[in-house]
């Protein structure tokens, strides 16, 4: 779901709003959420909802820290491993 990399902002945004977009269930953006955070994606989840961390540059490297080689989608003009 590397697709929820292009709808997060600095903006919290609910689970539901995001499920919503994506066509999937709020327990599926959580899950995605969480495995984005693992693989050094600066997601941040709180009771306000989803967004990427503020004043995060954007990397210039072609995958964050950790993450392993595979699929890829475009996140912010760099490529990010596809999630699925």
């Amino acid at each position: 779901m590397a697709r929820l990399l292009d709808l997060l902002t600095e903006d919290h945004q609910s689970g539901e709003a995001l499920a919503q977009r994506l066509k999937v269930s709020r327990q599926a953006v959580s899950k995605e959420a969480k495995k984005l955070l693992a693989e050094g994606f600066p997601v941040e989840m709180s009771r306000k909802g989803y967004r990427i961390r503020p004043g995060t540059p954007f990397p210039t490297s072609s995958t964050p820290q950790g993450a392993s080689a595979g699929p890829t989608a475009t996140w912010g003009g760099w490529e990010a491993p596809r999630m699925s």
